[in-house]
């Protein structure tokens, strides 16, 4: 919302300056040949100003006036197109600072588990007379299309056996296959620590470094000795993985070949359990999500905890968690599951902070925040009762544009939020040396305003408290000041 506004804004005004173009070519028209003039023959200069009646002089000086806020507006424009194409520059460069903000969500999926299983399975066929003698030239082929393969599984041992009943011929296959039939995690305890880090201080792209430790325990189900298989997944959409760990046990597990993961084949007794422990870590952007969906069988205990610096989203369709803390910079997620079957998943989003794009709309509404700035400045000194004289406010309106100009430069070069608040600092600064510390209130009120474009989820909010805070100061603060303070003259 905050950005269609903007956008009207901008484009109110661009209508409102082509308008005033040709005014504008005669009076910088006016000035340049004022200032040839003034090189050459100083004392007609002097002259000419002054034969200028008293009466004329205020009009002439507001008129200056409007001519400062004009030339600030065109510096701010020219620091904004300035911007863009540096970033725009940037982001097409061959290198990179971090993350490529196209990059997907990090995915991990879920382990596992089975057990080797032998099952055999024995089929008869019945042949006439007439239709065995085709098993000569033709060979078993013949009646192969009539016994089928039993699928999900390994072929271990295939026997083929022929018999007379009678006239007919009896043939009998028998065969044994090894299957892998699913088991339940005992427990799952997952942790991962997510550290966000945002552009808006200093990062080049938005990404986040995650830590990922988990605990699964599973047991041999069957009453004997059985062969047992156990894989856990490697992550997608993830960068380098380091500090990667598969242990069984407590023992350290080293697997040669990962492109199926982490995979362990081993015997267990019957009754007995194993515990596999995962650590790694592992840099993302946009979000993270764990599949629950992917699991082939209900899942009996899941124990996740997730820890952020930043409160995050949840992604659409997802599980929500069962009980949820948020600190001041921190979130803990918990989700404490048992005995589900799910086709959701349990997934978490990041608001994406865009360099280019926010500084883009910080730098786009400077302009609005020098006519903010006059606009509280002008109330709030018909409020209190003091005359601001053409010059200072002259002043006042350059000392504006330096420092909303001087922000967006030091963008270039400084993370944005300091950038945005050592320009707006600067400004406020020049404003009240300018006009005297009394106007420091409605200056701070309209030269915060373009941070809150740094914020990509609450800037309405924050432009709606400045509203209000400068409502109250202008509407219901007393008239007199108890301070001490310079009266403009």
């Amino acid at each position: 919302m905050v950005q269609t506004v903007l956008d009207m804004l901008v484009r109110w005004l661009g209508n409102l300056a082509y308008l005033a173009r040709p005014a504008a070519y005669i009076f910088v028209a006016g000035i340049i040949i004022l200032a040839l003039v003034g090189i050459f023959d100083r004392e007609r200069v002097r002259a000419a100003f002054g034969s200028i009646s008293s009466e004329s002089r205020p009009a002439i000086a507001w008129i200056a006036v409007a001519a400062v806020l004009a030339v600030g507006f065109f510096a701010l424009h020219v620091v904004r197109a300035a911007g863009v194409q540096r970033f725009s520059d940037m982001q097409n460069a061959r290198t990179s600072g971090g993350v490529d903000t196209d990059s997907s969500v990090t995915i991990q999926g879920p382990p596992n588990a089975a057990y080797f299983a032998f099952r055999t399975f024995r089929r008869t066929l019945t042949l006439p007379r007439e239709f065995a003698s085709r098993i000569t030239p033709e060979g078993l082929g013949a009646i192969a299309p009539y016994l089928g393969v039993p699928a999900g599984g390994n072929i271990k041992s295939l026997v083929d056996e022929f018999h007379r009943s009678g006239p007919d011929i009896v043939f009998s296959r028998e065969q044994t296959i090894e299957q892998q039939v699913p088991v339940r995690m005992d427990s799952s305890d997952v942790g991962v620590s997510i550290d966000m880090t945002s552009p808006l201080f200093g990062a080049g792209r938005n990404y986040f470094n995650a830590a990922f430790n988990a605990k699964y325990v599973l047991h041999n189900p069957t009453s004997t000795r059985a062969h047992m298989l156990f894989t856990f997944p490697l992550p997608t959409g993830s960068g380098t993985m380091s500090d990667a760990v598969f242990r069984m046990d407590g023992h350290r597990l080293d697997v040669a070949d990962i492109s199926n993961g982490y995979v362990w084949n081993g015997s267990l007794d019957p009754g007995s359990a194993a515990t596999f422990e995962v650590s790694y870590k592992n840099q993302g952007s946009r979000g993270w999500s764990y599949q629950l969906s992917q699991r082939r069988e209900a899942i009996e205990s899941l124990n996740l905890t997730l820890q952020s610096n930043r409160r995050p989203k949840f992604a659409r369709y997802s599980v929500f968690p069962t009980s949820a803390d948020y600190g001041l910079g921190t979130s803990t997620l918990r989700w404490q599951l048992k005995n589900i079957v799910t086709a959701q998943d349990i997934g978490i989003v990041f608001s994406n902070f865009d360099t280019s794009e926010s500084i883009a709309k910080m730098v786009t509404y400077m302009p609005m925040a020098l006519l903010v700035a006059l606009v509280f400045i002008t109330c709030f000194a018909l409020r209190i009762g003091r005359r601001i004289a053409p010059e200072a406010a002259a002043t006042a309106a350059a000392s504006c544009a330096v420092g909303l100009a001087i922000a967006g430069i030091l963008t270039w070069y400084v993370p944005a939020i300091i950038a945005a608040v050592l320009g707006c600092g600067l400004a406020v600064a020049l404003v009240t040396r300018a006009l005297g510390g009394v106007f420091i209130r409605p200056a701070v009120l309209a030269l915060v305003t373009p941070i809150a474009f740094l914020w990509t989820t609450n800037t309405s909010l924050l432009l709606a408290l400045v509203v209000a805070a400068a409502l109250w100061l202008l509407i219901f603060q007393p008239v007199g000041n108890p301070l001490r303070l310079a009266r403009v003259r």
